[in-house]
């Protein structure tokens, strides 16, 4: 009897107070079963200080049942509620590695950016540096090309005077040689034009045939001795042979130099007496010319000659 009260106390306090039976219900209803069973077949299994009756362990029974579909629901609640944590704990997770990954990320594109604006700020202090150096080379260079501006005006006003000075006495032997008698100028027409200033300027320049026409008819007037008809033209040539070098950049043609008592010459001077082979210059009618890139004698001085 004490052994079959031992056994229902025992079975009582493991199904109520432990956890392992509150989480093994089909053992909570085996060991019950057994209870009801050995109670309807063994009237002595209750002792007479503390029965139970049929009807209070199926009472139990069924409470034990009912607690352990509230336990199953509980369990469900509580298998729903770590999947909700796991779930929520995964999403923490996630958005922390996120959050980590963000922080990653803009660090980087700060790095980047401090860095951007660190070589801008550099390019930046560069320039503003080139541009100091620029305004200090420009305001060196306006005052030397300033000065070079000025002094070429200066070039220039000369020259502009010159120029005009040199166009005035061409204009005056233009219109000295326009006075000349038709003869001289029939002779001058052949290679030059007469027509009006310009051309007038422009032909006797430009070639040395035309040099070599004006200086054979100035010729021909000192061997007329029209000495003011000489003078006219062997100023229109000495003018022309300075033009045309001007013109060329360099001394391309050179009158002659000859003094009186130089020794007479057959290259360089033509005797007004062609019967005379020797002697000594004695007068100087008019000089010769001579191409001097080449070398050579356009004409001849014409010189009076005596033994």
């Amino acid at each position: 009897m004490v052994e079959c009260m031992n056994r229902k106390n025992i079975i009582w306090e493991t199904t109520v107070n432990t956890d392992f039976f509150r989480n093994h219900k089909n053992l909570q209803i085996c060991i019950l079963g057994d209870l009801v069973e050995n109670q309807i077949n063994n009237p002595d299994f209750i002792d007479n200080n503390n029965e139970i009756e049929l009807h209070e362990v199926l009472d139990n029974k069924h409470i034990i049942e009912e607690k352990n579909v509230e336990i199953e629901k509980l369990n469900k609640r509580i298998t729903d509620e770590r999947t909700k944590y796991k779930t929520l704990l995964e999403e923490k997770n996630q958005l922390h590695a996120d959050f980590e990954q963000y922080k990653k990320d803009t660090e980087f594109k700060l790095s980047k950016q401090n860095k951007d604006i660190y070589n801008l700020e550099k390019e930046k202090n560069e320039l503003e540096n080139d541009i100091i150096c620029c305004e200090s080379n420009s305001n060196a260079l306006k005052k030397q090309y300033e000065n070079e501006v000025k002094i070429l005006n200066e070039s220039i006003v000369s020259l502009s005077d010159k120029l005009n000075s040199l166009f005035k006495n061409i204009r005056e032997i233009y219109g000295k040689v326009m006075d000349l008698d038709t003869k001289y100028l029939d002779e001058l027409v052949k290679p030059i034009n007469l027509d009006d200033f310009e051309t007038f300027l422009i032909s006797s320049v430009s070639s040395g045939d035309a040099l070599r026409r004006i200086w054979s008819v100035a010729k021909i007037a000192i061997k007329s001795n029209d000495i003011s008809a000489y003078e006219i033209l062997w100023k229109y040539f000495e003018e022309m042979v300075k033009l045309h070098n001007k013109f060329k950049g360099e001394e391309i043609f050179s009158i002659d130099t000859v003094n009186i008592g130089d020794k007479y010459s057959v290259h360089d001077h033509e005797s007004k007496d062609e019967t005379i082979s020797f002697g000594h210059v004695s007068k100087i009618y008019i000089l010769g010319f001579t191409n001097k890139l080449q070398g050579k004698k356009i004409e001849k001085s014409y010189v009076l000659v005596k033994g």
